[in-house]
């Protein structure tokens, strides 16, 4: 029951009749089994790994929520990476996020059918994180030259021509977007999908809950650019970080994050800190820990916690570790701030998802300003995979809408 894309012949025999379907009658989407999309539209997008057991094997509905902003970047730069040249209109309009990353998109949600798709990006202002850290992110390049013309002509298209939610919330990032989305979502009783390459985003996965994470996973060390697409769930968060999801930020706070711009605690690296957060849930825990090991023997505080942790555990504090957590205690738990993803956000005037059959006059019209001649023979496949049957209420189950 996987969903890979790969049976290239077997799309293309039947193109005819996916075509015929797809620019009509915009019914009940179809299943995972019964999707096809012509092979030119698939040619070099990343394949899609079976689907976790039973995901969508019953009624609940599924909202998928997209990282923008990653995607923005991954669509540019993997475009770019295999020798092309920025894509741009007769009128010198930016095009090469668009393109990819509806491309790309269109391909997923052709795939999953979800009921609902949210798009979250970054609002472009500084945040919390910012306040709280000068040096967060300041070692990141600027963004290409027409990065924020191409990503504000993918907003509008999103919106006014697919009838997509785009959600950005200043002094929040996407991320925080997305965490808190899931939790509105997952109160509601729907099905979560989040789909990311940032694997900040495995503290959010929660089986529980039925949150889960469409990755789009390097195809290997060697070739980072092209992905596939694997549905994560808390086994396979434990599997690839060595924690389960609710530590990940913890970890994150211990080893630092390189490309968020933040250390962790200097010589706690990957193998100590896993090895910690193994014997110790959680940082406020550790430190615990660590005030016991280091207490004088039969020192009150050593006799008033003796029994909350056990001889094994303590031995993981050796002196270098020690010497370590205690140097860098601060750092650890700043750290902890800005590796946490927020889930609190009181969104103002977020509308509830409602039935919506995609405007193609409306599709075409941003198609062709855009120059995206191959999209326009595919209009029905857009109409088609991002159409909206259901009503979901934010804050209400499903059962009781």
């Amino acid at each position: 029951k996987g969903c890979s894309s790969n049976n290239n012949n077997n799309n293309k025999s039947n193109s005819n009749s996916t075509r015929s379907r797809a620019t009509g009658d915009f019914g009940p989407a179809t299943t995972l089994q019964e999707a096809e999309l012509p092979g030119d539209l698939l040619d070099g997008l990343p394949e899609l790994a079976p689907p976790a057991p039973n995901f969508q094997a019953d009624d609940k509905p599924t909202v998928l929520l997209v990282d923008g902003h990653y995607l923005a970047y991954r669509s540019y730069f993997r475009v770019i990476a295999h020798g092309g040249q920025p894509l741009r209109t007769t009128q010198g309009v930016p095009t090469t996020i668009t393109y990819a990353f509806l491309r790309g998109l269109l391909r997923d949600c052709w795939k999953l059918q979800p009921d609902s798709v949210l798009v979250a990006f970054d609002s472009g202002k500084r945040t919390f994180r910012h306040t709280a850290d000068v040096k967060y992110k300041a070692h990141r390049p600027p963004a290409p030259a027409g990065f924020g013309e191409d990503l504000a002509n993918l907003k509008q298209l999103l919106r006014d021509g697919l009838g997509l939610m785009t959600v950005e919330v200043p002094t929040f990032e996407g991320d925080d977007v997305l965490g808190s989305l899931a939790r509105l979502g997952s109160e509601a009783g729907w099905r979560v999908v989040i789909m990311s390459g940032d694997r900040d985003i495995f503290q959010l996965v929660d089986d529980e809950k039925d949150i889960v994470c469409l990755y789009l996973a390097p195809k290997s060390a060697q070739d980072q650019v092209d992905h596939q697409l694997i549905m994560v769930q808390e086994k396979e968060v434990e599997e690839m970080m060595g924690v389960p999801p609710k530590l990940v930020p913890d970890l994150k706070a211990l080893i630092g994050d390189r490309s968020d711009g933040f250390g962790g605690v200097p010589g706690i690296g990957q193998v100590r800190g896993t090895r910690l957060l193994k014997s110790f849930p959680g940082l406020e825990t550790l430190y615990e820990a660590l005030e016991v090991a280091a207490a004088p023997k039969r020192s009150s505080s050593s006799s008033r916690d003796e029994g909350r942790f056990s001889a094994e555990q303590l031995r993981c504090f050796t002196p270098a570790t020690k010497r370590y957590l205690v140097n860098g205690r601060q750092e650890a738990f700043h750290c902890l701030t800005l590796a946490t993803i927020r889930k609190d956000i009181e969104f103002e005037n977020l509308q509830d998802v409602k039935p919506h059959t995609v405007n193609i006059t409306k599709l075409a019209s941003h198609f062709a300003r855009l120059e995206f001649n191959s999209f326009l023979p595919k209009l029905g496949h857009f109409a088609r995979a991002f159409a909206r049957h259901r009503t979901l209420h934010w804050g209400k189950r499903h059962e009781d809408s």
